[in-house]
């Protein structure tokens, strides 16, 4: 997980300081979703947060990701 979260990491310098406390639960988010094939809703509940939290965490997650890898 700690390249996850290393990739989720390299947000533009501007934007990081919205989202410093974040990047460790982005990475919890796409390792749940995508590796251990957790549900949002099994996601929401072990992390505490909403759905829509989740939602939007996976998609925020999505998106650093593939910028990454281009």
């Amino acid at each position: 997980m700690s390249q996850l979260t290393e990739l989720l990491g390299r947000i533009p310098a501007g934007s990081r300081r919205f989202w410093p406390c974040r990047i460790p639960r982005l990475a919890q988010v796409a390792q749940m979703r995508y590796f251990g094939g957790y549900s949002e809703q099994e996601i929401a509940e072990t992390l505490d947060v909403t759905e829509r939290t989740v939602q939007r965490d996976w998609e925020k997650a999505r998106l650093i990701l593939a910028a990454a890898l281009c």
